[in-house]
């Protein structure tokens, strides 16, 4: 299941450079090379670059020789639902983090009334989780709130305001917790949940983090993959990884290049911005595997900053409302940084999705609407891609199906389910 949410205004919502990180999962990452060539190669009917795969001391190498040409997924004609506009609806304010489950159901969190809504397979209300309040399966009425999916009936809670972990189980609490609070600058934010109901974590900047963050002697700020066991509250470092690039500057730019983190398959994987290298690591520690390829870079160009530019406007005035005058704006821009000879990350964001898969989202900006999904499996093969139509916001895909919000013209928000066409 996807990891998601939503940022509030109480994080300052004139630094949207700064908002990249308060919003949105740490992005996390291990550089692995050393690996000696070994065995045989292959090449997997979906995709038309070459591939090589081989064992090297026990971790599977996977190399394309290119970036892979795999099937491209859309969307069926009609959507299996839709809900947030019937008269026995649930009224979304504002939709956030969701998760499909593969049955159809889904549980979805609306950010403005902090609540989290319960659908059916069908579609149809089925029962509200939470509601603000300090107690136990309550909600903070600031902050992220994160949703993870883990079967049929599970469903983890992240609440970083009351930096709490709580785990429903066919809709009752089974257990609340509280990682590691971290340092001043990084905490820790749930990724996934392995086999035996441990919660993998990572890295992530905190709101309170100070404005010089990313001011450290080396290159890159490590960070930690982290195994929280909520039956002890203990948690175990797996491994540090690079995380966040050093740099003067107080913000972040378009094309920085971080590391970034998921889960797949009860495994952590992470890969830097800046490199085509994915690594699979399980939840011991151990590496399983790795895969590469040969990327097709896009230049930071005055082609492609102008895509940019135009999202973060739209994404801007969304934000401050009547306060968005063009002053704040390019205020805002001001802080940004532009290499016209330099590349945008190669992606942004990972997603988990079921049967092992991982899904890479590549985006102008994590504010804009994804450009690109691609789908990759435990064995590292790329297997679809899914560029969303314009207006749909993709949330979580389980099940052959994706969940996204749509928006109509009344600003009326809706949870929309549809097949994905094309497997």
């Amino acid at each position: 299941m996807w990891r998601t949410s939503w940022c509030t205004s109480w994080l300052g919502v004139a630094d949207v450079a700064v908002l990249r990180w308060l919003c949105f999962p740490a992005l996390i990452a291990l550089a692995l090379a050393g690996c000696e060539d070994a065995a045989d190669s292959a090449s997997p009917a979906s995709t038309s670059a070459s591939v090589h795969i081989e064992d090297s001391a026990g971790v599977r190498i996977v190399e394309y020789a290119g970036t892979p040409e795999v099937r491209a997924l859309a969307l069926a004609d009609q959507p299996v639902y839709t809900h947030g506009t019937g008269p026995d609806d649930y009224p979304f304010a504002s939709i956030a983090g969701s998760v499909l489950y593969p049955d159809g159901s889904a549980a979805v969190f609306d950010w403005r009334n902090r609540e989290i809504v319960l659908l059916g397979p069908d579609g149809t209300f089925r029962d509200v989780l939470g509601g603000t309040g300090e107690g136990p399966g309550e909600v903070s009425q600031y902050g992220n709130i994160r949703l993870t999916g883990r079967g049929g009936d599970t469903l983890l809670v992240e609440d970083d305001w009351h930096y709490r972990l709580t785990l429903f189980a066919g809709g009752e609490v089974a257990w609340t917790g509280r990682p590691p609070m971290g340092d001043a600058v990084a905490g820790l934010t749930a990724t996934g949940i392995d086999g035996s109901g441990r919660v993998l974590m990572a890295s992530i900047l905190k709101p309170t983090a100070p404005d010089n963050f990313r001011a450290f002697e080396e290159p890159w700020r490590p960070g930690h993959l982290v195994r929280y066991d909520p039956s002890t509250q203990g948690a175990d470092t797996i491994a540090r990884y690079d995380w966040l690039e050093s740099s003067d500057k107080e913000s972040l730019g378009a094309m920085d290049h971080s590391g970034e983190v998921g889960v797949a398959g009860g495994e952590f994987v992470y890969g830097r911005t800046d490199i085509p290298q994915l690594a699979w690591r399980r939840a011991d520690g151990t590496v399983r595997q790795i895969m590469r390829w040969q990327p097709d870079w896009i230049l930071t160009s005055e082609e492609n900053w102008e895509p940019f530019i135009t999202c973060m406007r739209t994404y801007l005035h969304t934000l401050l409302g009547p306060s968005a005058t063009e002053e704040r704006i390019e205020e805002n821009w001001a802080r940004w940084d532009y290499d016209p000879a330099g590349t945008y990350p190669l992606f942004d964001r990972m997603h988990s999705g079921d049967e092992g898969r991982l899904w890479l989202e590549n985006r102008w900006q994590p504010a804009c609407y994804p450009r690109r999904l691609t789908a990759i499996g435990p064995d590292g093969t790329w297997l679809a891609t899914f560029e969303p139509p314009e207006g749909f916001l993709p949330l979580d895909i389980a099940g052959g199906r994706v969940l996204g919000r749509v928006t109509d013209e009344m600003d009326v928000q809706s949870v929309v389910v549809f097949d994905l066409v094309g497997w």
